[in-house]
């Protein structure tokens, strides 16, 4: 009797450490603050981030760089649009460009990147209204964008 329940346990546990391998490489929901920090322009101000077209003039990312963020992030085999390679701070916020402000963000699941979408547009709604500074809204959507989302876009 004591051998099978060892197997049993052995099983279990091996199941368990391959459940979390996998889940470790395919659930980056919050972005890794030691890859992803975050940055911002310099000197970037809420007039300019306000005016039409201002992401599409400082949008710049190339193939290489997202093969780059997937590449620090451990993700060697993924599903088309599984992903988005997502700015942590949006560019409509006045978010740059650099591999630190870049993670790969899941396009399904809890917390995915139509969510982060949805927050990134209310707040760059708030800036540009005058309702909170831009300094602000940059922060709170670096220290934990989910956390941002239930604030202001899951209570309405």
């Amino acid at each position: 009797m004591q051998p099978i329940k060892f197997f049993a346990i052995v099983l279990v546990l091996v199941l368990g450490v391959c459940t979390i391998a996998v889940a470790d490489q395919t659930s980056p929901y919050l972005p890794d603050p030691q890859l992803t920090p975050g940055s911002v322009f310099a000197d970037v101000s809420q007039q300019e981030i306000c005016q039409p077209g201002y992401t599409k003039s400082v949008r710049a990312v190339s193939s290489e760089e997202k093969q780059q963020v997937y590449r620090e992030y451990g993700i060697s085999n993924r599903r088309p649009r599984e992903y988005t390679i997502d700015h942590l701070i949006p560019l409509e916020l006045g978010g740059s460009n650099e591999i630190r402000n870049l993670w790969p963000e899941p396009n399904q699941g809890p917390n995915n990147a139509h969510d982060k979408d949805e927050l990134e547009n209310v707040l760059h709604e708030q800036v540009c209204a005058g309702n909170i500074p831009l300094e602000q809204a940059q922060q709170e959507i670096q220290s934990n964008w989910t956390s941002a989302y239930q604030q202001y876009v899951a209570r309405q």
